[in-house]
């Protein structure tokens, strides 16, 4: 892959920080593994009683009864309760949603507590701070919450709390071109020396290049035999499929 930026050219990498840096369904499982052999830790392990399974179902059903809801009012916690009475049916444990409520409770504490980012991206932030970039963050989260994982991860000597900024501070929501705006004016950076990199084609891509950045599009299931630009206006917005190949681009 052709090098097209360089630290002279680019000062600044602006990141979307879930599904970008952040591995939320990793963070997921593993919770939900942890909290389920709090449980079941005295059990004898068989396939019966695994975790694994036990976290498969429910993603399945959970899919499933998304796809079938998908145009009703139904809430997500009544469809989240019966994906998890589905998938706690073979457990000798209490299915019912008192219990149940808990276990989720507890799980999603855990996963604030246990942020996952996807591979390769703690070497790559590295490699890219060691080529003088500055690194950011454009969000749509808490910041309260970012700084924390970001604290959680040992990221803050790479991406410090002063280079996070969150829709939760000036009100406005990617792909709001006013939320990088004031990213670029706070870093004293023109539009032109910064790029973004993100998962979401609205938020991220859009956003960025309608404020007069450039962006590269993080898209795992992008086939490798179609184009690695797409056009966006005047702009070629770079494709990538792993957060690794950022260092060949940059």
């Amino acid at each position: 892959m052709t090098r097209l930026y360089s630290p002279e050219l680019k000062k600044v990498i602006f990141f979307d920080m879930n599904r970008t840096l952040l591995d939320p369904q990793q963070s997921f499982r593993d919770s939900f593994h942890e909290t389920l052999q709090e449980y079941t830790g005295r059990w004898q392990q068989n396939d019966a009683f695994s975790p694994e399974k036990v976290f498969q179902a429910y993603t399945e059903q959970w899919q499933k009864q998304r796809r079938a809801k998908k145009n009703t009012k139904v809430p997500l916690e009544q469809i989240r309760l019966a994906c998890l009475t589905h998938a706690f049916q073979p457990l000798p444990i209490p299915n019912k949603e008192r219990f149940l409520r808990t276990f989720w409770q507890q799980t999603k504490s855990k996963q604030d507590q246990s942020p996952r980012l996807f591979k390769d991206v703690r070497e790559t932030l590295e490699q890219l701070s060691d080529k003088s970039y500055k690194l950011a963050i454009i969000s749509n989260g808490s910041k309260p919450k970012q700084e924390q994982q970001l604290k959680l991860l040992k990221l803050q000597s790479l991406i410090p709390e002063q280079h996070l900024f969150s829709s939760q501070q000036g009100g406005v929501r990617k792909p709001n071109p006013q939320i990088f705006r004031h990213a670029l004016q706070t870093l004293r950076i023109p539009a032109a020396q910064a790029i973004m990199v993100g998962d979401s084609w609205n938020n991220d891509i859009v956003g960025a290049v309608s404020s007069g950045m450039d962006a590269i599009w993080i898209r795992p299931l992008h086939n490798h035999k179609q184009s690695p630009q797409r056009k966006l206006g005047s702009r070629q917005v770079m494709i990538i499929r792993h957060f690794s190949e950022l260092n060949s681009l940059l």
